[in-house]
């Protein structure tokens, strides 16, 4: 047959028409991929959206501060992100302290809650305390340097180097022969005995509240300093001894003078008859001072949170039995050393009346309190305290 129809697949396409086929469609690509460029330039340059950041790596090799590494990821422009909101402040402590101002929710300061205690008048007043401390060391001093003054006056006669004496004058104990009878018999001489009381008497109120604060602050309140909590009779007992001191060595003096003969000669050191007696009760009143100051802060120092101003009616948790220091040699220190720092001041300021009836008082109140504070010692330690009484004194007299 001169016409055939031929069946089957249609004939294969070249090889190099397929290729001319995928260049067009990749020019195509190439140019949609160039406008979205270009539209995208344009929107980094309006503000639209962000410039797309370089890569971490490239960030990090410069020496720059470190990114997240979600900042490496192209921008959407199509659906931009909005900014994350702060984080929310903390909120203000409510525990033990309060807010004194906020705004916007942001405090703006906080202060520790005040105790009631510590406010004026409180048990623990802060406002007192320093007051009662500053006033006390402000009559400390004065004490020193009116004290010091006034032993430092020029004596009414003159030294033993310019006078017809014997060789021992010249000696050490004679220039201090010399310098007590010059003082004794200075008119204005008994006002240091004043002075210095003022300072002993200072110093022992101001090391109460200290020892206690120091050694016991859980008691320390504005009564550790035994200026108001001693009672009415404390405070009038001396006051007595300054009157005494004033009448004794300054008023009945003149006036017995004056009373006897108008216009006394200048005193000499013969006429002081009683300048050995009367420096060695000083001596022996300075003494005794400083001992008893010394006993009764040891003994608060020792005792630690054991020591109270108050007898004690209950046993407290960590209540113990000292026993060493101090202690092992006195049953009450504390009672000992202002018994004797009592009666040494009497002495210094050359009370005859104050000293004896100091001494019945004294006596009187520590052997009453003494009993009552060893009764319940006796309950709380038992025999552990009969036996530490038995080896142990008192140190005052007829208790």
């Amino acid at each position: 047959m001169n016409g055939s129809t031929i069946t089957g697949h249609p004939p294969a396409r070249r090889a190099d028409e397929d290729e001319e086929e995928e260049v067009v469609q990749n020019e195509e690509v190439e140019e949609e991929d160039e406008v979205e460029g270009t539209h995208a330039s344009a929107l980094q340059a309006e503000g639209s959206i962000p410039r797309q950041r370089r890569p971490l790596a490239d960030h990090v090799a410069k020496d720059g501060p470190e990114e997240d590494p979600g900042a490496d990821q192209p921008p959407d422009h199509r659906h931009p992100s909005p900014p994350s909101p702060p984080p929310p402040p903390p909120p203000p402590p409510t525990t033990g302290s309060r807010t004194l101002f906020s705004s916007g929710g942001v405090s703006a300061a906080a202060v520790p809650a005040l105790d009631p205690a510590n406010a004026a008048g409180g048990r623990t007043s802060l406002s007192d305390i320093s007051l009662r401390a500053f006033v006390l060391g402000q009559a400390f001093m004065a004490g020193v340097l009116i004290t010091i003054g006034l032993l430092l006056l020029p004596a009414p006669f003159s030294s033993p180097s310019s006078s017809s004496s014997s060789s021992s004058s010249s000696s050490w104990l004679g220039w201090w022969w010399w310098w007590w009878r010059a003082a004794d018999a200075h008119p204005y001489q008994p006002l240091w005995r004043l002075s210095f009381f003022l300072a002993a008497l200072s110093l022992f109120h101001f090391l109460e509240y200290w020892t206690t604060a120091r050694y016991n602050p859980r008691y320390a309140s504005v009564s550790a300093f035994l200026l108001t909590s001693n009672g009415s009779a404390y405070n009038i007992a001396q006051l007595s001894a300054v009157v005494e001191c004033v009448v004794a060595h300054l008023l009945l003096p003149a006036v017995w003078r004056r009373l006897r003969q108008p216009q006394p000669p200048p005193p000499s050191p013969s006429s002081s008859s009683s300048s050995w007696s009367s420096m060695l009760l000083v001596g022996l009143g300075l003494g005794l001072t400083a001992l008893g100051q010394a006993t009764r802060s040891a003994a608060m120092i020792q005792a630690g949170a054991n020591f109270n101003h108050q007898v004690q009616t209950r046993r407290q948790h960590a209540h113990q039995l000292v026993t060493t220091g101090v202690y092992a040699y006195l049953r009450h220190p504390s009672y000992f050393g202002f018994f004797w720092w009592a009666l040494g001041a009497q002495m210094v300021l050359g009370n005859r009346l104050c000293a004896v009836v100091y001494a019945v008082v004294l006596c009187r109140f520590f052997r009453a309190r003494i009993r009552k504070e060893e009764e319940f010692l006796v309950r709380f330690f038992g025999d552990a305290y009969l036996h530490y009484r038995a080896r142990t004194w008192l140190g005052i007299p007829f208790c």
